[in-house]
């Protein structure tokens, strides 16, 4: 479990020499709002491993976005998990992200569009 956390600890932080990419006319960008304890690092779409964790760059239409979810500084208490979160109208040219939201025992995975509206959850 440690090794999950620092493995994907150091992927984030070589990854940071890129730019993320602004979205076009084929394709929207997902970045990451981290919180406190939590990291959320893309994985694969549609089942297609990323190359760059700390975005996800989406064709328009239906994806289905898998992220590594880790939490904790790499104690007892820490946790590594993946979770799916699938959207049906990714548009080009547009941002989104993706958050942890903490409600009291209960955590979800949150889709928002630049608005900051909900488009998207899941149950952790």
């Amino acid at each position: 479990m440690k090794f999950l956390f620092l493995a994907a600890i150091s992927a984030l932080l070589s990854a940071c020499a890129t730019q993320i990419p602004s979205a076009n006319d084929s394709t929207a960008i997902i970045t990451f709002q981290n919180s406190a304890g939590d990291l959320l690092m893309a994985n694969k779409v549609n089942g297609v491993s990323v190359d760059n964790g700390r975005y996800f760059s989406v064709s328009p239409g239906n994806n289905k976005l898998e992220v590594l979810i880790t939490s904790g500084t790499g104690q007892e208490s820490s946790y590594a998990m993946f979770a799916t979160l699938e959207y049906s109208d990714f548009a080009a040219d547009n941002t989104y992200e993706m958050r942890i939201m903490d409600k009291g025992f209960q955590k979800s995975l949150q889709l928002i569009d630049r608005t900051g509206s909900l488009l998207s959850e899941r149950a952790l």
